[in-house]
C-alpha cells in the first residue's frame, strides 16, 4: 500500500502544471490586483489567490477577493437555465428559456406596456457587458427603464463632489496621508466591510491619535473603532449637516482662503461646461 501511494504522489507530481494570470478584484473601488494560480495535479483543478503589491491596499486582500474567482470556477456554480417546476428547478435547454422569457416578457408588456419591464445593471460589469445590456434594453426591450447599483451610492457622491470640487471622482488627498489626520468623519460608510483592505490607514490614524467620527444610524465594525458614533435617523443627514454648517458659521471658523481656492477649481474643472 505503502509502494502505491508513493508510486500515485510521484506520478501527481510528474503530471503537475500550474498557470499564474494576473487579474484584479470587481468588489469595490479599491481594485485590488492579484494573481490567480492554477494548479493541475493528475486531472484535477485547483486554486489560489496571490495577493499583488499596488499603492492603494499595499498588497492587500480581503476575504472577497481571496474568493472572487469562485463566481466563475466554483463546482456549485449553475451553468444552465433551470426552471422551477412542480416547487423544484429542473434544467431546460438555452432554447426553452429563451422562449419562457420571450413569452413572459411579451405578455407583461402587452398589457402593461414596454416601461412596465426595467433593466438593473451593476458597477462590476465590464464596459462591454454595460454595453450589451444598454442596447438589450433599449433596442431589445424598448424600455426606457435601465438603471445600475452605483446611483444609490456612488451617483449621488459623484453629484455632491462635482458641486464642491468641481469633479466627480477620487480623492482629494493622498490614502497616504489619512493616518495623519488630526479628525476623520466617516459619513455614511462601512468601510471595514465594504471597502475593508482600506481599513488599515484608519487603524494607523486612530494609532496617531487621530478623532474618528462615524455617521451611521447602524452599528457596524466600522462604528467600532470610532470615538464618536451619530446615530441619525434614516433621512435625517441633511439636517445634522446643516447644524454642522451653522456652527461653522456661528463661532466664524470658516476658512476664507480654502473655499476661494474651491471654488477657483470648480470654475476650473466643472464638467458641465464641456457637454
Amino acid at each position: 500500500m505503502h509502494d502505491l501511494l508513493n508510486h500515485f504522489r510521484h506520478k501527481e507530481n510528474e503530471n503537475g502544471t500550474e498557470k499564474a494570470t494576473d487579474t484584479q478584484c470587481p468588489y469595490c473601488s479599491v481594485q485590488c490586483t492579484m494573481q490567480l494560480v492554477e494548479q493541475r495535479i493528475a486531472g484535477r483543478k485547483s486554486y489560489k489567490v496571490l495577493s499583488k503589491d499596488n499603492p492603494t491596499s499595499e498588497g492587500r486582500l480581503c476575504i472577497k477577493g481571496l474568493n472572487a474567482h469562485q463566481h466563475a470556477l466554483h463546482q456549485d456554480r449553475i451553468k444552465y437555465p433551470m426552471l422551477k417546476k412542480n416547487g423544484e428547478f429542473v434544467r431546460i435547454s438555452w432554447q426553452k428559456a429563451m422562449e419562457y422569457l420571450q413569452e413572459k416578457f411579451s405578455d407583461i408588456q402587452r398589457q402593461n406596456g414596454v416601461d412596465a419591464i426595467g433593466v438593473y445593471g451593476g458597477g462590476s460589469l465590464t464596459n462591454e457587458a454595460a454595453y450589451l445590456l444598454g442596447k438589450f434594453a433599449r433596442i431589445a426591450l424598448k424600455t426606457k427603464y435601465i438603471d445600475y447599483n452605483g446611483r444609490f451610492c456612488m451617483s449621488a457622491a459623484a453629484s455632491a463632489a462635482n458641486a464642491a470640487f468641481g469633479i466627480d471622482r477620487g480623492f482629494t488627498n493622498k490614502l497616504s496621508e489619512i493616518p495623519f489626520a488630526r479628525c476623520i468623519i466617516l459619513a455614511g460608510t462601512n468601510i471595514a466591510e465594504c471597502q475593508p483592505t482600506l481599513m488599515p490607514y484608519l487603524t494607523r490614524a486612530k494609532d496617531n491619535g487621530s478623532f474618528i467620527i462615524v455617521i451611521d444610524p447602524r452599528e457596524t465594525p466600522t462604528t467600532e473603532i470610532a470615538d464618536l458614533h451619530l446615530k441619525v435617523k434614516p433621512g435625517m443627514d441633511a439636517a445634522l449637516v446643516n447644524g454642522f454648517l451653522k456652527i461653522i458659521f456661528d463661532e466664524g471658523y470658516v476658512n476664507e482662503e480654502f473655499i476661494k481656492g474651491i471654488r477657483g477649481l470648480g470654475r476650473i474643472y466643472r464638467c458641465d461646461q464641456f457637454t
